[in-house]
This record gives C-alpha cells, structure tokens and sequence, in this order.
C-alpha cells in the first residue's frame, strides 16, 4: 500500500506549498480543495480557476459526492493565478458549493505574496523554494515539475512500433494458451523493476487486447498493486498499436487514479474520448472519476 508522506506546516505559506508535492507539480490558474479529517489530508483535487464558468454544476455534483463519503470532513481552499481577482472568484465560488461553514481556511497567491480570505491577512511575501515542503521533496528526491502539461506528458507520449515488431508480439501471444496468456499478464504488469525493454511493453500491450485479459489486469489493480503496475502500463502504452491504444491508456488512467496520480488519471480519462468514448474500461474510470469515488471504495 502507498504510503501518504507525513508533512508538517505551521504557516499558511506551508499550506500554499503543500499541493506542489501532492501533485508532483506547481498549480497554475488553479483552484485546490483539500478535505480534512481532522490533520490528515482525506482527499483533494484541483480544478482550472475557470471551472465556475464552463463545469459548475458538474464539477459541483463530482465535489459534494466525494465529500459525501466522509464524516466530520473540512476543507480548505487555495486560490493560484497571477490574475489574483480570477483566484478569489474561483474560491468564492468552491466555498459556496461546499458551504462556508464547513470552509476552515481560504488563500490565494499569485505566486510571490498570499492573502486570506478567512480573516483579511494579506498581502504575505510567499516563496515555494523557501518553505518546509520544498525542503522535504529535495531531500527524498521528489520532482515536482513546472506544470500540468509537463507532469502529464508521459501519458501521452506515443511512439507506435515499427510493423515488423508488432506483428512479432502478437505472433508469440497467439502462441500462448490462455493459462499461459494470464501467467504472462500478470508478470509483465507486475514486473520489478519495471519494464524498459521495447519488447516486452510491446507484449504487453499486445496481451490486452483480449476483453478478458483486459478485464483481470482491472481486478488486479487497487492501492497496492497500482504503483507497481503503473510504470508497467506507461511503457506499454507508449508502444501500443493503435488497436491496443484504448485498453492500454484505460488501464494507466485507473493505475493512476488508484496510486493517487490525479493528473495522469484525468489526462487518460481525457484521450479516451479520441480514442474509444465506449470502452468498457474507460466507462469504469469514467464512472468514477464523474461520482468522484475514492480508491479506499474500489478497494473494499
């Protein structure tokens, strides 16, 4: 099982700092909830400031789900964007969706001071590099990239194999009886360390092309295996024919929604609707990204 990193703050600057490390990237024109039972993080997510304008009601009904599944929960709420105005409109907004009463803490920065919204401190000289949490990445070797786009990136690097070897794996997958096909699935999705040679992401890639094969990597995924089975996944899907595109990106998105890669899920969730909108794995991680159901669910 994945485990949360313990991290302590004493300022509202550590707070500001705290989603860069959860996310593995600094947010930008971003609004972040975090829900709190009591000092531990139970969930978050981060939405474009913009949300209000173009998703409200579906970002709202995604929002009150996954808060609906835990007691006693709080939030606190950070506003990211130069256009400091944009980043209280988009708090404002999140805390009437939630109920202010149930808002503990509100901020925005624009990246070099911060402000509050609960009790008018501000404006705070605020730098990431400076705090605690930026401290901590360093020291356990944590990338936390400049961006979304440049955090998301490998999900969607695709550079197809050449013919001659795709007709390889395949050829050695239909050699196999399905025992064999499903010994071969779960060692290859599971291999430690993860998989770099070109053949075999191929192959694995090429094993999921069965419904069925598909179908039992899906129950294998939870909290536990997903990290294990996430590298796994992202190099068969860099190599996959474009047959075996759809399954494969599926696969990484619900990997990386269970290993609490938020991002990489979303941008997954967002190829499948190029890709193949009526996958049966890309409903699943559709499902439950639209009712914003949490992986200790899945898991139970």
């Amino acid at each position: 099982m994945t485990t949360m990193p313990v991290l302590r703050g004493t300022t509202r600057a550590d707070l500001l700092a705290l989603p860069s490390f959860m996310f593995g990237f600094h947010p930008q024109d971003s609004v972040v909830l975090l829900g709190m039972q009591g000092k531990v993080v139970s969930f978050s997510c981060r939405l474009e400031a913009h949300w209000f304008h173009h998703h409200f009601e579906q970002v709202a009904e995604q929002i009150l789900n996954a808060a609906s599944q835990l007691s006693d929960v709080r939030f606190i709420l950070m506003g990211y964007s130069h256009d400091v105005d944009l980043a209280w409109a988009s708090v404002m907004e999140l805390a009437d969706v939630l109920g202010p009463e149930r808002v503990t803490e509100a901020l925005v920065t624009d990246g070099t001071h911060y402000w509050s919204l609960t009790d008018d401190e501000g404006p705070v000289q605020y730098d990431f590099d400076a705090s605690p949490v930026a401290a901590h990445a360093v020291y356990n070797g944590v990338v936390i990239h400049a961006s979304r786009e440049e955090a998301v990136a490998p999900v969607h690097l695709w550079e197809p194999a050449e013919r001659g070897a795709v007709e390889a794996a395949l050829a050695a997958v239909a050699d196999l009886d399905e025992d064999g096909a499903m010994e071969e699935l779960a060692g290859l999705a599971e291999q430690q360390p993860p998989i770099e040679d070109p053949d075999s992401a191929l192959k694995l890639a090429c094993l999921l092309l069965d419904a069925d094969r598909a179908a039992a990597l899906l129950t294998r995924l939870n909290s536990t295996t997903a990290e294990v089975i996430w590298p796994n996944l992202l190099a068969a899907r860099q190599l996959a024919p474009v047959s075996a595109q759809p399954t494969t990106v599926a696969l990484l998105g619900m990997a990386s929604w269970l290993a609490g890669r938020g991002a990489q899920a979303t941008a997954c969730l967002e190829q499948m609707a190029t890709l193949d909108p009526d996958n049966p794995v890309g409903q699943v991680l559709s499902t439950v990204h639209r009712n914003g159901i949490s992986p200790r669910v899945w898991d139970e």
